[in-house]
């Protein structure tokens, strides 16, 4: 009995979570935000949480235990940062997926939670403890055992649908798109060798024109210079011409 009582109260706060959730994101990202896990309006990890919360209050209670507001907020809180650090890091191994993201959060750890998140989840706690607390006992206390049992097996069994076509479609997902980035890898890597291949090819190009070029320009070089010495060559036999020419001069002069 006592366990079917507790499956209403998961499937219970699992909606209103994600009637919380929802609705907070809608406002802050101004555009509507499903922010259940499965498909269909749950967050398991509140309904999880506020059970945890539920029986652990359940155990103070019965034992007669004196705990002040400041003792539920600090273990609520520090219990719904394991939760969700724990959640979150399961959630991306498992799924290779995350489903809130922290980074732009002050005193953040990993993303996966914040003091700001963690606070809030205190504060809840309180809410869950001192004013949630009594009427949802009252309320399922209230309700037929018989039918309390046929509503928690039905429960089950539409959560287990869901969970089971959930991580299905996050499977086919994961694989489809593994294989897409298989393909992007492999055409990336075709594109990176012909590249890679072409470049090869323009430098071996543009090394032959530079060689072919150097050779082109040497040989006329070779030639301005071949030209310069015959010249200066041309020049200096003149010179000695002219200077056999005046000698011959003189010796006539002097003989006569």
């Amino acid at each position: 009995m006592w366990v079917s009582r507790y499956v209403v109260w998961f499937i219970v706060y699992s909606v209103l979570g994600w009637i919380y959730e929802s609705t907070y994101c809608t406002i802050v990202e101004r555009k509507w935000a499903n922010r259940g896990f499965l498909y269909g309006p749950l967050c398991p990890i509140y309904g999880t949480g506020v059970i945890a919360m539920i029986a652990v209050w359940q155990t103070v209670l019965s034992d007669d235990l004196v705990v002040a507001p400041w003792q539920v907020f600090l273990v609520t809180a520090l219990g719904a940062a394991v939760l969700e650090y724990v959640t979150s890091w399961a959630m991306e191994k498992l799924l290779h997926a995350r489903w809130w993201d922290y980074s732009d959060m002050p005193l953040n750890i990993n993303g996966r939670i914040c003091v700001p998140a963690t606070v809030l989840f205190g504060l809840m706690g309180l809410l869950v403890v001192y004013v949630l607390y009594q009427p949802t006992i009252d309320i399922t206390n209230g309700i037929d055992p018989v039918l309390i049992e046929a509503l928690s097996l039905l429960l089950i069994a539409l959560v287990s649908v869901d969970a089971t076509l959930t991580v299905s479609a996050l499977t086919q997902f994961a694989q489809m798109a593994a294989s897409v980035t298989d393909n992007v890898n492999t055409h990336m890597d075709a594109f990176v060798n012909e590249a890679m291949e072409r470049r090869s090819a323009a430098e071996e190009a543009f090394q032959h024109e530079r060689e072919k070029f150097s050779r082109k320009a040497l040989a006329a070089r070779m030639d301005e210079m071949s030209q310069v010495v015959s010249s200066a060559a041309l020049r200096v036999h003149h010179f000695a011409e002219g200077d056999e020419q005046l000698e011959r001069m003189r010796d006539a002069l002097h003989r006569k």
